[in-house]
């Protein structure tokens, strides 16, 4: 905010409380901001028939070193909808300006690394940096768009670690130009008309900072919202958004005549299926081609647009986004007299939903649905490593649009069921007399850490991939001797890994006994009631199965904690010891719920955790020296 403006025409007095209040502003802004905050935020868009025009303004208030995070800049554009207006400036916090952005500041880069990958979404990027704190950043720029598929999808968040005081959004169209309109926790004020055209304004605020917590419901689902989505539309072809129905209709209409296959691919994916005796064999043999012959470009669909490359494209380049190869593998099937649909879907272990009250583009991924009347089977067609048929927590348990022309529809994909998501972990301990052991470890992974390491191989050096292995290996102390990372076959949901590891604090001595502490359990460690702001939220239940094979040393004779089983309606965990002549052998299960807890049960739900907990340290396998 600049005053200067206003100084000369002030009396004394007045100055010397204006300037009292100036103090007073900027103290209460450092006090609130922490690190930094973003003092305004504000998006006004215009639309007249020819071009939808978004101009975009933000003042940063930067007051450390830590909050300097925001003063990397990357403004997404492509050559037909460019950026016409980009100004910046650094101010204090009475708005004199101390340096503005330069021209030859800003580089325009590709958005993508990928050279090969032919692609008109570029960015523009710049720094602006001074080094007096506090400082503010003030930032504005316009984009114009011929064409288009949403007029907005707004939040008061300019970045989720950081407070907003102040976000605005206005909309001026045409009076006769009709667009459906969702809000959610937004005081709008009344439509005002401008020379022919209707006016609306809406202002929130992002006033209290999301807390990083442990499994936490979906980022923005309560923040105050604005969407807004044109009725009729032209994209390449033309499309309405009166319903989901119509909106399935545009999709399909942008991807006619997209899946025509070269006739030397055509030849090939007929050859490949020649001997197949059943469509699932025909589905997994095209499946695994698709996975040898293509690798996955990442393109957000919001940014790379909704129609696809044509399956010709990929043939020929072995590669696309996530539509391009639903789109080419959707082709083969077609080729092959085998139906598939196209999907719409909001990826990740905790999506935010689906709004359907308002036909939008909501999406960011797409998957490929085959129906059949016994089970339909699920396509990831982005992954190399994931087995046929298979989503895992990516995309399971959630409403997909399904495109179908003149009957598009929401369509569940499945959960993963208790035994797709359960973990198998077998422990050795051989220890000798002087205290000297080896343990060795063998844990089946599956659900969401199957999907995590499925790809460590692939994609990770030795290095790497050992580091990367260490987060799985429960001590708190241990060195890797040698390690293995293995599946049955690839199209199976599950990978096992083997390893020796040495344990420097295991056992314990103690006199005569020698003493284990069982490995810790992988329950997650959540805060304190008086810490925890949010719900919690599981997407999909966990179990582990632990056993632990402990060998007695000659000379010495065993005990053990006694079983124990802990009940409850957010999870069960049991332990149970048994002994005999050579070894202690211990079963440790836990699972816990899926579904939501609220903050009011919360402290009932720490209660079950914490004791399962406490009863985990007080479990122990002793070995004692028999006396002669």
């Amino acid at each position: 905010m600049s005053w200067q403006g206003h100084k000369n025409h002030l009396r004394q007095p007045l100055e010397f409380l204006f300037i009292l209040f100036l103090i007073f502003l900027s103290g209460y802004l450092f006090a609130e901001s922490g690190d930094a905050v973003i003092r305004k935020y504000s998006t006004e868009i215009k639309y007249n028939y020819k071009r939808l025009t978004v101009k975009t303004s933000v003042e940063i208030q930067i007051n450390n070193r830590e909050g300097e995070s925001l003063t990397e800049f990357n403004i997404p554009y492509t050559q037909k909808d460019r950026i016409t207006r980009l100004k910046a400036s650094i101010t204090d916090l009475n708005g004199e300006i101390i340096r503005e952005l330069g021209r030859k500041e800003i580089k325009d880069r590709s958005l993508f690394t990928d050279n090969t990958f032919y692609s008109d979404n570029f960015c523009k990027v710049f720094e602006l940096k001074y080094n007096v704190f506090p400082y503010i950043i003030v930032l504005e720029y316009v984009q114009e768009f011929e064409e288009f598929y949403s007029i907005v999808n707004w939040d008061p968040v300019y970045h989720s670690g950081f407070k907003t005081l102040n976000a605005t959004l206005d909309l001026q169209i045409p009076a006769d130009y009709k667009v459906n309109i969702y809000t959610l926790k937004v005081q709008a004020s009344k439509p005002g008309s401008d020379n022919g055209n209707i006016v609306y304004h809406w202002e929130a605020s992002y006033d209290s900072i999301w807390p990083d917590e442990i499994y936490q419901p979906p980022f923005g689902q309560s923040l105050p919202r604005v969407i807004i989505s044109p009725l009729d539309l032209t994209y390449g072809v033309h499309g309405s958004m009166a319903s989901w129905t119509s909106f399935g209709d545009f999709i399909f209409d942008l991807m006619r005549d997209e899946d025509i296959l070269p006739q030397e691919e055509a030849d090939q994916v007929l050859k490949l299926i020649s001997n197949c005796s059943s469509k699932t064999e025909k589905i997994i043999i095209l499946y695994h081609y698709l996975q040898d012959r293509t690798r996955y470009i990442n393109v957000s669909i919001d940014i790379g647009g909704l129609r696809p490359y044509p399956a010709e494209y990929v043939a020929r380049n072995k590669f696309g986004d996530c539509k391009a190869l639903v789109n080419y593998m959707h082709s083969m099937l077609k080729l092959a007299g085998i139906e598939s649909v196209y999907c719409l879907v909001q990826s990740g272990k905790n999506p935010p939903g689906i709004i359907k009250e308002i036909p939008s583009q909501q999406f960011d991924h797409v998957i490929l649905m085959v129906p059949d009347l016994k089970d339909t089977t699920w396509l990831e067609c982005t992954s190399n490593v994931l087995p046929c048929g298979y989503l895992g927590s990516f995309t399971q348990d959630r409403e997909v649009l399904a495109i179908k022309k003149d009957r598009s529809c929401f369509v569940r994909t499945p959960a993963q069921s208790v035994a797709a998501v359960t973990i198998n972990c077998s422990y050795s301990f051989i220890s000798d007399k002087s205290g000297n052991s080896k343990t060795g470890i063998d844990f089946l992974f599956r659900g969401d850490d199957f999907d995590n390491l499925a790809s460590v191989k692939s994609d990770l050096t030795r290095e790497d991939a050992t580091e990367y292995l260490k987060h799985y290996i429960p001590f708190k102390s241990f060195t890797i001797q040698s390690w293995s990372l293995e599946r049955q076959n690839r199209d199976e949901a599950s990978i096992r890994l083997k390893a020796s590891v040495k344990l420097p604090d295991q056992p314990k001595n103690y006199g005569d006994a020698v003493v284990y502490d069982l490995p810790a359990s992988a329950l997650p460690n959540f805060e304190k009631p008086a810490e925890r702001k949010l719900p919690v939220h599981f997407s999909f239940q966990k179990s582990i199965h632990d056993t632990l094979v402990y060998l007695i040393p000659p000379g010495y004779t065993a005990t053990s904690s006694a079983s124990r089983k802990i009940e409850s309606t957010y999870g069960s965990w049991l332990i149970q010891s048994s002994v005999d002549s050579n070894s202690v052998t211990i079963i440790r299960n836990w699972t816990l719920y899926r579904g939501d807890i609220s903050i009011s049960d919360y402290s009932s739900f720490y209660s079950f955790i914490s004791s399962v907990k406490d009863n985990e340290r007080k479990s122990k396998v002793i070995f004692k020296l028999n006396k002669r």
